[in-house]
């Protein structure tokens, strides 16, 4: 089984179906919300930069480099459904139910009068924690977060206003 394509049209980092009906991009599925998917592509790069690098490297070979390192990588807005969505949120979603129910501890604590009213009791060493566990929890969510590609396919450029993406299998949207 060969790789398949799928030709898109792109505005900005928009992008536009050739029946005004979006999918799921992984999928295809009817789409809940978009998520970024980042790709990289050097020859597209290489094709719009050659012109003024030659001259920017004559200049000092630094601002050629700059040029072309601003073209390699690009964005889009892939349309997902809900599970797409929702793929590598997990620890997201782990963590904003981590930090309600230590809300709702600290509530229950202090309605039931185990959390001393006075500053420098044990009160404070709790309110202390819970913004420690806030904090920390922020870092692991950002940390330890999914790194797992959105969309099981590589993208390239055909031009400024054309996006190709390249499945493995069969792509969505094309049965």
């Amino acid at each position: 089984m060969g790789s398949r394509e799928l030709r898109l049209g792109l505005l900005g980092r928009t992008l536009l179906f050739p029946d005004e009906r979006p999918f799921c991009l992984a999928c295809g599925r009817r789409p809940l919300a978009t998520r970024i998917a980042s790709f990289t592509d050097v020859e597209f790069a290489d094709r719009e930069t050659s012109g003024v690098n030659t001259l920017l490297n004559f200049v000092h070979p630094v601002l050629g480099w700059a040029n072309r390192e601003r073209m390699v990588s690009f964005k889009i807005d892939a349309p997902v459904c809900w599970i797409h969505f929702l793929r590598g949120r997990v620890v997201d979603l782990a963590m904003i139910a981590l930090f309600v129910l230590a809300l709702v501890l600290l509530l229950v604590l202090s309605i039931q009068g185990v959390i001393p009213r006075r500053p420098g009791e044990l009160g404070a060493a709790l309110k202390a924690g819970l913004v420690a566990f806030l904090i920390l929890g922020a870092w692991f969510a950002y940390r330890f977060r999914s790194k797992r590609a959105i969309l099981p396919c590589q993208g390239r450029r055909e031009s400024r206003d054309r996006v190709v993406l390249l499945y493995e299998g069969e792509a969505p949207g094309t049965k």
